[in-house]
């Protein structure tokens, strides 16, 4: 926990774009647009995988984690988990609005989109930040920009073809959950992937590049 607190802390670097995603969130569900917190939603659980690797490097949070002890595969773990715990706390976030708009008797349209570019961003981010362990500057980059890519693809449709048109977002939705293969679902096991296979692959990683 103390680890996981303090890595808190240092993807708290982008607290910024944190705060605004959360009040953009929050915003939108008030007024009933949240297919525009889409785009803030997925650039901020992605740029979480992006927060810097290296100790050293990390300023005063990074020195506190030496100081205190804490093994550098614990370090590489804990940064998995910081992203989790991010999207975690967003997907509270968007359980509140369901419950919220369901009391109010709105349509849920939205709110499935919500979760489902949550799922698409918390599997872009653990890939990113597997890839940041263990993969060359030119591997990182390129797969970075393919991510970006559908990653834009995935949230900027409903604008495309006219946002909160109404059959645009449903139709997006559907198809994001529609049988037999369920692009929700291939985006969650990526993620649990990068998660259970990335995290060791990156310590190891870690491990060679300190040695």
């Amino acid at each position: 926990m103390r680890a996981l607190g303090l890595d808190l802390r240092l993807v708290g670097s982008r607290s910024f774009l944190g705060v605004i995603a959360v009040l953009v969130v929050v915003g939108c569900a008030v007024t009933g647009s949240l297919v525009l917190a889409w785009p803030i939603v997925a650039g901020w659980v992605s740029a979480c995988g992006l927060a810097h690797r290296d100790m050293e490097q990390s300023g005063r949070v990074g020195a506190l984690q030496s100081v205190l002890g804490i093994p550098r595969g614990t370090a590489v773990r804990t940064r998995y988990a910081s992203v989790v715990v991010i999207a975690a706390a967003l997907a509270v976030l968007g359980a509140v609005i369901a419950l919220a708009w369901t009391a109010l008797g709105r349509d849920l349209t939205p709110v499935w989109g919500y979760f489902a570019v949550l799922v698409f961003a918390l599997a872009f981010g653990l890939i990113n930040l597997t890839l940041g362990y263990t993969a060359s500057t030119g591997v990182r980059q390129a797969v970075a920009y393919g991510l970006i890519v559908i990653a834009l693809a995935v949230t900027l449709t409903p604008f495309m073809v006219g946002a909160n048109t109404g059959w645009s977002t449903a139709a997006l939705v559907e198809v994001l959950y529609a049988a037999p293969v369920p692009p929700v679902v291939v985006a969650g096991l990526m993620a649990i992937a990068a998660l259970t296979l990335g995290s060791p692959m990156a310590v190891r990683a870690h491990s060679r590049a300190v040695l």
